[in-house]
């Protein structure tokens, strides 16, 4: 989320997995439609992409999520209403789950029906991102209370609470038993003990400020900077490059298949295909 900018040292992750990096191709862009673009998500089994809209960064109702179809048609502005200010987004089956200022929403895909509210156990957490597992594990970050968050039995609990790791939590990625995190430190934490892992094999400065994190599905990892125009590539083996896409703005981003969605400032939505191959 566009909100808290501050310095750090990035640190990468050496993987045995090499990959030449994907070609993206504009598949379109939505220029000046939404209001406060923060994140999307590609919704395979309907063809849409789902839009959050923070509108203005306020316990307001003013917030509301979009949807518009992978080919850029049948976009629809105000799909959902009736929230706070929406930011990081993540789909499990039929149900859409997004962070809105204080709580976690889960929506009803079908119905655009909000089914559940789940508040944060903190006060003014700021909820950022989300991200879920394959076995339906739900965890949001909270940049205000530097704390990541797990829907547990119907309730938000602390998972791990981190001043220093933590400080402005933003993006979150699961990858297998591992949940990837990129705000003012990045760090890669072990899902099952909590800590934090020893992965990282080298130190780069290159980056700074992360707010979206989606795998290149060769163990290396696409990210967006708060204070950086590119879409910036980190190879399995920890060499960091702005991609092939070039200036675009990017806030948040998320890969599902071939397709890359990316929510631009300036109102802004775009959608990249490509094709990836690991050596």
């Amino acid at each position: 989320m566009r909100i808290l900018t501050s310095f750090f040292f990035f640190i990468v992750v050496g993987l045995p997995t090499m990959a030449a990096e994907p070609i993206f191709e504009e598949v379109f862009t939505i220029e000046g439609s939404f209001s406060m673009p923060e994140s999307a998500v590609i919704d395979e089994a309907s063809e849409y992409v789902y839009v959050s809209n923070v509108n203005v960064y306020a316990k307001d109702g003013n917030g509301f999520i979009s949807r518009v179809r992978t080919d850029g048609t049948d976009l629809q502005l105000r799909w959902l209403e009736g929230l706070d200010s929406p930011t990081g987004l993540a789909i499990n089956g039929n149900s859409l789950f997004l962070a809105d200022y204080d709580q976690l929403v889960e929506v009803e895909l079908s119905s655009a029906t909000i089914l559940n509210r789940y508040s944060s156990p903190d006060d003014d957490p700021v909820l950022n991102d989300v991200a879920i597992a394959e076995d339906g594990t739900v965890y949001v970050s909270g940049s205000g209370s530097r704390t990541i968050y797990i829907l547990d039995g119907g309730n938000l609990e602390v998972w791990r609470e981190d001043r220093q790791r933590l400080a402005f939590a933003n993006g979150l990625l699961v990858s297998g038993n591992l949940l990837v995190h990129g705000g003012q430190t990045w760090t890669i934490f072990d899902r099952e003990s909590r800590e934090p892992t020893n992965l990282f094999s080298s130190i780069n400065d290159s980056i700074t400020d992360i707010d979206g994190i989606a795998t290149d599905g060769c163990n290396g990892y696409f990210l967006t900077s708060i204070i950086s125009d590119e879409v910036w590539w980190i190879t399995s083996s920890g060499d960091a490059a702005p991609s092939s896409i070039g200036q675009v703005n990017g806030i948040d981003l998320h890969r599902r298949g071939n397709l890359l969605a990316i929510p631009r400032v300036g109102n802004s939505l775009s959608l990249y295909s490509s094709e990836q191959r690991c050596n």
